[in-house]
């Protein structure tokens, strides 16, 4: 019996979407159910562990405890069973990351952000006491933490039921960095143990260092279980008092001398922030329950809006500047209405014959009053158009220089009268028209020459 691979649809109901992970006991899948499109975390024995009785029944144990709890920090369960002979788990996906990871990557977090991760698992710790639960493992890896903040406790697989006798104490310790000393020691444990664990965590978080090193894990435990606790000041200096207080509660080696439930740790955290945990369905603080004056339920009005002044008369378009001149002379001149049909030169760069939409920008000037002379940039485009065969161009081209002469007679004849008035003589005029119109004609006269040698 091999694991799942993508693409595959176990029990005929969960898609397999992609791997999230492969441990010692387990394969985790994010997978998609194809009759609600819930996407979940499919968690599924590896298949040498079928045979192993008592990890089987932990499997269960765990599906059975997290199905029976609904809290915003503890992971949901969808389903859970054995098909085809693999035990499964459907849960809940959280988008985000664990706490290890978190820490791996971020180094020790913001005081007060690790007083909201600590208050958010003791939440969920408080629920679980509240249904006689012990965790038994909590460790930075057994916590994730959403893209949104929220905090959700997993890994119940070793969890222990007050209730039930099935399993003892010291069927699996834990994990030894964040062990209570009776559970180290096989005594009974209960939700201080826990608290203990969640303790060794917000030392971890608060200094980047776990509670107690050793060369192995038994030196570890034995430090667990006798060594003083770390002043976590000579770490992290800048920790208040009131945490450290906290904190040392948390790690005190007798149960008796450490908060008494999770709730007591939640308002511990609560007096030192300030900020009251917020509640399940809505994070904001509970309304009072007397209930508000009609007035104050209606929204606040807005202040009254002054009349709307008379509109403006209607503005003709205002050209754009003309070129050298700033705008404070520009904005002093007549509006002139725009052009029927404006004319956008093409770039000054050669153009490509198949070049879309450009046809009509070029072509415009010529059929427009306001634009008699062709620019250099039109001449050139029109060249390269009979090079790309389009005869058509070329007999248009031939036509505008021959009423080139033309244009300049009208010229000289209209403007002649001011210009000599100006200083300037109508015979220099023209002479500086035809300079001009004799450079535009030359500039294309090399391709067009290209393009008859060619045979065009």
């Amino acid at each position: 019996m091999e694991l799942l691979t993508v693409g595959q649809t176990f029990k005929g109901l969960y898609k397999v979407v992609d791997e999230l992970g492969v441990g010692d006991y387990t394969a985790v899948y994010l997978a998609r159910n194809v009759e609600t499109k819930r996407v979940v975390a499919l968690k599924i024995v590896r298949p040498e562990l079928l045979t192993d009785g008592k990890f089987l029944q932990r499997f269960e144990r765990e599906a059975m405890i997290l199905s029976e709890m609904d809290n915003p920090h503890i992971v949901k369960i969808y389903d859970y069973g054995v098909d085809e002979g693999r035990n499964y788990i459907a849960m809940e996906f959280v988008t985000g990351k664990s706490l290890s990871a978190l820490m791996r990557e971020y180094g020790p977090l913001d005081v007060e952000q690790a007083l909201d991760i600590t208050r958010q698992v003791a939440e969920g710790l408080q629920h679980a006491y509240e249904h006689g639960v012990v965790h038994r493992d909590i460790n930075p890896r057994s916590i994730m933490v959403s893209a949104e903040g929220v905090v959700k406790l997993m890994d119940f697989g070793i969890a222990k039921s007050l209730s039930s006798t099935g399993l003892t104490s010291t069927d699996i310790l834990g994990t030894p960095n964040y062990i209570a000393p009776e559970q180290a020691d096989g005594r009974p444990v209960d939700t201080r143990a826990d608290l203990y664990s969640l303790g060794a965590v917000l030392y971890e978080m608060l200094t980047g260092k776990v509670l107690y090193q050793g060369d192995n894990p038994a030196m570890v435990i034995m430090q667990h279980m006798t060594a003083p606790i770390p002043k976590v000041t000579q770490a992290r200096p800048d920790v208040p008092p009131a945490v450290e207080a906290v904190l040392n509660r948390c790690l005190a080696k007798k149960p008796a001398e450490r908060f008494g439930t999770p709730a007591d740790l939640v308002a511990a955290i609560a007096a030192i922030t300030g900020k009251p945990a917020p509640q399940p369905v809505a994070p904001a603080p509970v309304a009072p329950a007397r209930p508000e004056p009609p007035s104050a339920k209606v929204a606040p009005r807005a202040a009254p809006r002054p009349a709307p002044a008379a509109p403006p008369p209607p503005v003709m378009p205002v050209p754009p500047p003309e070129p050298g001149l700033p705008p404070t002379v520009t904005a002093g001149m007549p509006a002139r209405p725009a052009p029927a049909a404006p004319a956008i030169r093409p770039p000054v760069e050669p153009v490509t014959p198949a070049a879309p939409g450009l046809e009509p920008t070029v072509m415009a000037p010529l059929a427009s009053g306001a634009a008699s002379v062709l620019s250099q940039d039109q001449v050139r485009y029109l060249v390269q158009r009979e090079v790309s065969g389009d005869r058509e161009s070329l007999r248009t081209l031939a036509t505008e220089v021959k009423r080139l002469g033309g244009e300049v007679k009208r010229l000289s004849a209209t403007a002649g009268t001011g210009l000599a008035a100006g200083g300037v003589s109508s015979r220099t005029f023209i002479i500086a028209v035809a300079v001009l119109v004799f450079l535009n004609v030359l500039s294309c006269l090399v391709p067009l020459v290209v393009a008859l040698i060619r045979g065009r």
